[in-house]
């Protein structure tokens, strides 16, 4: 139970500091990902990096210990934010929205190589 209190605290925490870098960040104008040319490029990437983690979760939770857990959400974030934040970079040029984020990326690799000592609080 503590874990999945840390897991919704977690996600809470991440989703008010990408909220608050988003609205500090945008301009005037809201332009998305879907309405540039690189639409599809997006969405295949988040379709195979969606159906890549899928797959690897199996494996992963058939595994003993937390080290792999933790590397397996390491790496999933990396993967899927990174892969956002370079979107956000490469097709959304008036736009800082990929320091947003960045931000949430970082926040998550710190949570989730704490997440040991953050359970033990």
């Amino acid at each position: 139970m503590p874990t999945l209190i840390a897991f919704i605290i977690f996600f809470a925490v991440l989703v008010l500091i990408e909220h608050f870098w988003r609205k500090r960040l945008q301009g005037e104008e809201e332009v998305k990902i879907s309405e540039t040319p690189g639409r599809k490029i997006d969405f295949w990437g988040r379709v195979i990096i969606s159906v890549s983690t899928i797959i690897m979760l199996i494996f992963v939770f058939s595994l003993e210990g937390i080290e792999p857990i933790k590397w397996f959400f390491a790496v999933y974030f990396l993967l899927l934010y990174g892969f956002q934040a370079f979107m956000e970079w490469k097709y959304l040029k008036d736009s800082k929205e990929y320091i947003a984020t960045l931000a949430a990326l970082a926040v998550g690799l710190i949570f989730v190589f704490n997440i040991e000592a953050i359970l033990n609080l």
